[in-house]
């Protein structure tokens, strides 16, 4: 049952031209996931089968993530086997990243952090809002690391991996941004699949290579973070898993009673499979739904914060830059070694000056 469990999703990944899995839709991994899942409800057997859906789940998770921040074919990983390690070329950093979105700790309901910011696929499509935000977000996870290297330094023995996440700002970046930025890196085939189905936008060349950018600089951030050996004490960045993500999709009716009546009828399953906005504002509302006691941010640009209020986003719940501390401290130090640079320049151009004086005296004192 191991090997058959989503055996399907990883043989439609390794089946594609580059393992690129944006070059399906999204509403199709999620079809092929519902279908794994009722093949596996069909089955009946609950005694072993949830440490099999575990093990399948984190397989798909780790082929979907890998794919859509890879740079090539042959950094997609597919684990067929269950019990069978990751043994491909990749690094420590990335497999502990992969398998902690895959627990997604910080979905259960005892995990109450003080605030949780959730990233749109337009904030990360803003160089400057972007750029700022990945920039703070990555000094804190080297601070975090330098600090916690200090306490395993010196209280080695006290060391604990429970933390207080009430002090935490939590960080929230969907697979659907991830997959979306894919997407639009490398723009799918027209397809006939309809009169009614829009067509992609055509991007630039310098657009799809900025999607690329921001894709890696959220890999890398990712490893720098679980590889830095403890928890985040000021920001936390999390990835939102596949797997998770279908699930909160398939509570759709149970979080569409909440919302006023006329946005509940825009969310159909068909609207939030297709459209990546739709899909965010979702997510928002059902984290809403399950994380009641902890307030929720999306960070947007102001040019798209009006299409989420028409989706029942409140005004106050939107913003345009992310309440990490860090980047004023890291603003700061850039201040100082800019005025530290400026003073040594202004020191050598004195000392230039001087010498070039005193070599002019001497020649005229020289007869």
């Amino acid at each position: 049952m191991q090997k058959e469990l989503f055996s399907h999703i990883l043989s439609k990944v390794a089946g594609l031209s580059h393992r690129n899995v944006a070059a399906i839709p999204y509403g199709e991994w999620f079809h092929h996931y519902v279908q794994g899942l009722k093949a596996y409800r069909n089955k009946g057997d609950s005694e072993k089968g949830s440490s099999d859906f575990r093990a399948a789940g984190y397989n798909v998770d780790v082929a979907l993530l890998s794919s859509v921040v890879s740079q090539k074919w042959t950094e997609v990983v597919l684990i067929n086997d269950t019990r069978r390690e990751v043994t491909q070329s990749t690094s420590p950093g990335e497999v502990a990243w992969w398998r902690k979105s895959a627990e997604a700790a910080w979905l259960s309901p005892a995990n109450n952090f003080r605030r949780i910011e959730l990233v749109t696929t337009s904030f990360l499509n803003e160089p400057l809002l972007a750029g700022k935000a990945i920039g703070s977000w990555t000094e804190a996870a080297r601070q975090s690391g330098a600090a916690t290297s200090q306490d395993a330094g010196n209280t080695r023995n006290q060391h604990s991996d429970k933390y207080d996440c009430h002090e935490t700002l939590a960080v929230v970046v969907p697979f659907t941004c991830l997959f979306q930025l894919r997407s639009e890196a490398f723009p799918r085939a027209l397809t006939t699949r309809g009169n009614d189905a829009a067509p992609e936008e055509a991007r630039s060349l310098q657009e799809r290579r900025a999607r690329l950018s921001t894709l890696s600089s959220l890999h890398q951030l990712m490893q720098i973070q679980c590889c830095s050996g403890g928890r985040m004490r000021n920001v936390e960045l999390v990835v939102w898993s596949p797997v998770h993500e279908f699930h909160a999709i398939l509570h759709l009716p149970r979080v569409r009673p909440g919302l006023p009546k006329p946005i509940a009828d825009h969310f159909t399953l068909e609207r939030v499979c297709e459209c990546d906005v739709t899909r965010c504002a979702y997510l928002a509302h059902y984290l809403t739904l399950t994380k009641k006691e902890t307030p929720l941010v999306l960070l947007a640009p102001q040019t798209h914060q009006a299409a989420l209020q028409q989706l029942a986003i409140m005004g106050n719940c939107i913003s345009k830059r992310s309440s990490c501390k860090v980047e004023a401290q890291h603003q700061s130090r850039l201040k100082d070694a800019s005025v530290h640079r400026k003073a040594v320049s202004s020191c050598s151009k004195l000392v230039r000056r001087m010498t070039t004086r005193e070599e002019n005296l001497r020649q005229m004192m020289v007869p």
